[in-house]
């Protein structure tokens, strides 16, 4: 449960329980659009290896919800990799060969754009969204579909993704953003000496020692 206590002598208290299973969507028949993005050319590779890791060998993970969560729950970032496969082991194949240099699917870097983009192009990718959620396709068409839209997403194309698979899948756990480890500390005797109006090299008067607990920046 949650306890909240106020200043005033307010209580609150919130009784919880486990949130009800939502029913598994009906079977959404392959090839799949898997479309990822990061920041940079090497967290994206990090983020390809961590797929990778997690669908190999998960015969549970179904590629449609995987396909749904990374298009309608990620952040589309400037570096972008986009494959159509069957099924989870050709998935692990394909990130594999492109984490080797090779060239499959297709992958981009986006650059800002500095013009709208062409009404036309835009128009024909929404209109394979919504063709390509005609049940009725066969392997072949709904391959040459995707097949556009993967050339759309590392294009930037502005399309409603997220209507890819909406009400056919949902949204699995999937490996977190691998953020960028940089570190930005400032050393504290720097920061003390010029708090203190110390430089060094400028002949001001030494401070033998200085006793300190805490700084703020």
């Amino acid at each position: 449960g949650i306890s909240s206590f106020g200043f005033g002598g307010t209580n609150a208290h919130l009784v919880l329980e486990e949130a009800p299973r939502l029913p598994t969507p009906a079977s959404v028949p392959g090839p799949y659009l898997i479309a990822l993005s990061a920041q940079s050319h090497e967290q994206l590779r990090e983020l390809a290896l961590l797929l990778q890791r997690r669908v190999d060998g998960d015969t549970a993970l179904r590629l449609a919800d995987v396909s749904h969560t990374l298009l309608a729950g990620r952040r589309l970032l400037g570096h972008r990799l986009a494959l159509v496969v069957a099924d989870p082991a050709a998935l692990c194949v394909g990130l594999d060969a492109w984490l080797r240099g090779e060239a499959v699917g297709r992958s981009a870097e986006v650059t800002r754009r500095r013009t709208e983009p062409e009404p036309a192009a835009v128009a024909a990718g929404e209109a394979a969204i919504e063709r390509y959620r005609d049940a009725r396709l066969d392997t072949a068409e709904t391959t040459a579909l995707l097949d556009g839209l993967a050339d759309a997403f590392v294009r930037d194309l502005p399309l409603g993704w997220e209507r890819l698979l909406h009400g056919r899948a949902r949204r699995v756990p999937l490996p977190g953003y691998p953020f960028a480890r940089l570190r930005f500390w400032v050393g504290r005797d720097d920061v003390l000496q010029r708090r203190m109006g110390v430089h060094a090299g400028d002949g001001s008067a030494g401070i033998a020692s200085v006793s300190y607990t805490h700084l703020t920046l």
